[in-house]
C-alpha cells in the first residue's frame, strides 16, 4: 500500500508542475492576444465617445459604457477627459491628456 501511495503521489507532484510550465509558456501569446482585443474594444468605446459609432446619442452612449466597463475604464469620466483634451489640444497649460515635460536651461 505504501509504494502505490509514493507513485501516486509523485505522480501528482510531477503532473501540476508540468502542466504548470506548459502554461507559463503559453502567458506572452495569451497576454499579446487579451492586449490587442481589450485595444479594440477600447477603440469601439473611442469611436462611441466621439460619436462617430452611430447617430443616436444614446446608443453611443449605451455601447461605449458597457465596452468601457469591461475593459475597466469609467466611460462617462473618460468622455470629459476627452472632450477638455479636444478642445484644448496642444495647448501647454489647459491640456489634460499631453504634458510636455518642464525644464530649464542653465548655463
Amino acid at each position: 500500500m505504501t509504494a502505490l501511495w509514493d507513485s501516486h503521489s509523485q505522480s501528482l507532484y510531477r503532473l501540476p508542475g508540468h502542466h504548470l510550465q506548459k502554461k507559463l509558456d503559453f502567458c506572452p501569446v495569451y497576454w499579446f492576444a487579451q492586449g490587442t482585443i481589450f485595444w479594440a474594444i477600447f477603440v469601439i468605446g473611442h469611436d462611441c465617445g466621439h460619436g462617430s459609432f452611430s447617430e443616436n446619442l444614446n446608443l453611443n452612449n449605451i455601447v461605449g459604457h458597457i465596452l468601457h466597463s469591461s475593459i475597466l475604464v469609467t466611460y462617462h469620466g473618460w468622455i470629459i477627459s476627452l472632450r477638455t483634451h479636444h478642445q484644448n489640444h496642444g495647448h501647454v497649460d489647459n491640456d489634460e491628456s499631453w504634458v510636455p515635460v518642464m525644464f530649464s536651461i542653465d548655463s
